[in-house]
């Protein structure tokens, strides 16, 4: 009786409940608008979720195909939120800097009281990309400290075979870009390396200052009037609408050490 009274929606939405939970996953959320979006994650971390449609399935009419199809996404959902084995050789580590440190399962490489560097893992056969965490460092059995110290090494290693600090003028300021040819968004991360600081301060001396914005290139100069700085940047970058050139995270670095700020 109950068969006959469930719908097909239901029918397939209970069908892929069953395949997940096999595999370790469930259906966290069925969001029902314009089309009917389910929301699949893992049972052991809710955080992270992945987003399938009823219309793939409901459009197929042939049960055999349906059941097939059913056990073939369940497949690809598994192992889009099975977690990367460490790849010291292929994988791709991106460090970015950001001001939001709440979350106390992300792996933070803090700079500043109020800034830090945290890093994402790209898995090169899924394109998969996953924060470093307590979770995925743990899977890798590898401790906070020791990713530090292999992330910072890391970095330098990138430093050396990719970037470079290319001489920029504008007009009367002296400024620097720096580029990293393969990978631009590298670049963001490279400038708290060490080899970055030692070249940067062999070529311009200490303090000087770096723009980061993901809008434009990495930005060094003497430090010096900020407003001449912006406005530089601002006709450097005129095909960039204002509102994207500010705010800008500053980056001051000093013999004793560094400052992060924003300009707006």
């Amino acid at each position: 009786m109950l068969s006959c009274l469930e719908s097909s929606e239901d029918r397939i939405v209970r069908k892929l409940s069953f395949e997940l939970d096999s595999r370790g996953l469930e259906i966290d959320t069925v969001i029902t608008i314009n089309a009917t979006e389910i929301l699949v994650s893992p049972k052991d971390y809710k955080k992270e979720r992945l987003t399938v449609y009823l219309y793939d399935f409901i459009k197929v009419k042939n049960e055999d195909s349906l059941e097939t199809l059913l056990e073939q996404q369940a497949d690809r959902i598994q192992a889009w939120f099975e977690l990367p084995e460490w790849d010291n050789e292929s994988d791709v580590f991106s460090p970015w800097l950001t001001s939001r440190l709440k979350d106390p399962e992300i792996y933070k490489q803090k700079h500043t009281e109020n800034y830090a560097l945290i890093f994402n893992h790209t898995n090169t056969e899924t394109h998969k990309m996953t924060s470093v965490g307590k979770r995925l460092l743990g899977h890798w059995k590898m401790t906070e400290k020791e990713f530090e110290k292999w992330a910072k090494d890391y970095l330098n290693t990138r430093y050396k075979k990719e970037a470079q600090l290319i001489k920029t003028p504008h007009k009367d300021l002296e400024l620097f870009q720096l580029k990293c040819p393969w990978n631009q968004q590298l670049s963001y991360g490279l400038i708290f390396t060490e080899n970055f600081k030692n070249e940067a301060s062999d070529k311009i001396g200490y303090p000087f200052h770096v723009l980061l914005n993901g809008n434009f290139p990495v930005y060094i100069s003497k430090k010096g009037d900020l407003k001449v700085l912006k406005k530089s940047i601002e006709e450097m970058e005129s095909r960039i609408k204002q509102r994207d050139i500010l705010p800008t995270e500053l980056i001051t670095y000093t013999r004793n050490g560094i400052e992060i700020s924003e300009i707006k």
